[in-house]
């Protein structure tokens, strides 16, 4: 999933929050499975994350048109390969302000790739992973690099 709305919610238990319009296709798959990952990709697959963010998955394979990897995580949610870092998250809570859910997930499985950390565990902001994009009509990616 591509989101440009997400938060951490709380250290303990570890929860993240996303919000989702349900007029997304994204919003029927957490509904069903009760899980979401969040993929952090870096800069250089931003375009295939800002492709991912605007196309539908409904009807199309966007994973076949990005030439990106779809992958499992132990969770079971779907995942992409060419991230450095993943979270798998189980829904816990999801309430409905204005016209968006607010998916509040614990945070089951994290995963980060060892050249993208530093030596005290934190991401290294050298390394380029994406942690943040304007929304609206913006298309501008933030990256610490």
């Amino acid at each position: 999933m591509t989101v440009g709305w997400s938060s951490p919610v709380s250290f303990k238990p570890p929860l993240i929050g996303v919000s989702i319009s349900p007029e997304r296709y994204t919003h029927e798959i957490i509904n069903e499975t009760g899980l979401f990952g969040v993929n952090v990709p870096t800069k250089e697959i931003a375009k295939e994350a800002y492709y991912f963010g605007t196309e539908s998955g409904k009807n199309l394979n966007k994973f076949k048109e990005s030439n990106l990897t779809p992958t499992k995580g132990k969770t079971g949610v779907c995942l992409v390969k060419e991230c450095p870092a993943v979270l798998e998250c189980e829904v816990k809570d999801a309430p409905t302000y204005g016209d968006h859910t607010f998916f509040i997930g614990e945070i089951k499985n994290a995963e980060t790739e060892e050249d993208y950390l530093q030596e005290n565990g934190f991401p290294d902001p050298k390394k380029g992973m994406i942690f943040w994009n304007s929304s609206g009509d913006k298309t501008d990616y933030w990256t610490f690099k």
